[in-house]
C-alpha cells in the first residue's frame, strides 16, 4: 500500500511540472480515481496516460481528461498498452488535425477495420505512427492510410512495425 501511495504521489508531483500551475491538483486526482473506478484500470494507470498526454502539448485540464480517457478506454478495448496507445493518438491527432476532445474517432477507426478485416488495432496503430507523415505530406488522410496498411496486412500478414513506409503511401497514393 506505501508503494502505491508514493507512487500516485511521484506522479501528481510529475503532473504539477508539466501542466499550469493555477490547476487544482486535488480535482484532477479526484477525476482520475472516479475514472479509475469507471474504466476498471488503477489510479496509477489513469496518472499515466494523463502524464504522456501532459507532456506532449499545451492542453486543457478538460482535454487531458478527455484524451486520458480516450487512451485508456481504447487500452482496454486492444491489445496496446496506454503508452502505446497514447503515441498512437499523439501521432494521429497532429499529423490528421484530430482534436483532443475527438481523439474517441481515431479509437472508433482503429476498432471499426480490426473488427471487420484480418487486422488487429496494434497492427493498425503501429503502422499509421510509422507511416502518418509521409501520408500526410502526399495527401492521405487518415481513412486511407488505414485502407492501405489494412490491405497490405490482410495480402502480407506482415506485423505493423513492417508494412508501411513513407515511400510505399507515396507509390499507392500516385
Amino acid at each position: 500500500m506505501y508503494n502505491i501511495i508514493m507512487q500516485v504521489d511521484t506522479q501528481m508531483t510529475n503532473l504539477k511540472r508539466v501542466m499550469d500551475a493555477d490547476t487544482n491538483f486535488d480535482e484532477v486526482l479526484a477525476g482520475n480515481i472516479e475514472m479509475a473506478k469507471e474504466l476498471g484500470k488503477t489510479v496509477t494507470d489513469i496518472n499515466y496516460a494523463m502524464e504522456n498526454f501532459a507532456k506532449s502539448g499545451n492542453y486543457t485540464q478538460k482535454q487531458l481528461d478527455a484524451l486520458t480517457e480516450t487512451s485508456v478506454i481504447a487500452s482496454n478495448v486492444s491489445d496496446l498498452s496506454s503508452q502505446e496507445m497514447s503515441e498512437t493518438l499523439i501521432t494521429a491527432m497532429s499529423v490528421f488535425n484530430v482534436e483532443a476532445e475527438k481523439s474517441m474517432t481515431i479509437i472508433d477507426k482503429l476498432n471499426e477495420v480490426d473488427n471487420n478485416f484480418a487486422t488487429t488495432t496494434k497492427d493498425l496503430a503501429v503502422a499509421m505512427g510509422r507511416s502518418a507523415a509521409a501520408a500526410n505530406t502526399y495527401g492521405v488522410s487518415m481513412d486511407e492510410l488505414l485502407g492501405y496498411i489494412t490491405a497490405v496486412q490482410e495480402v502480407t500478414r506482415d506485423s505493423g512495425a513492417n508494412i508501411v513506409t513513407g515511400k510505399q503511401i507515396g507509390r499507392a497514393h500516385v
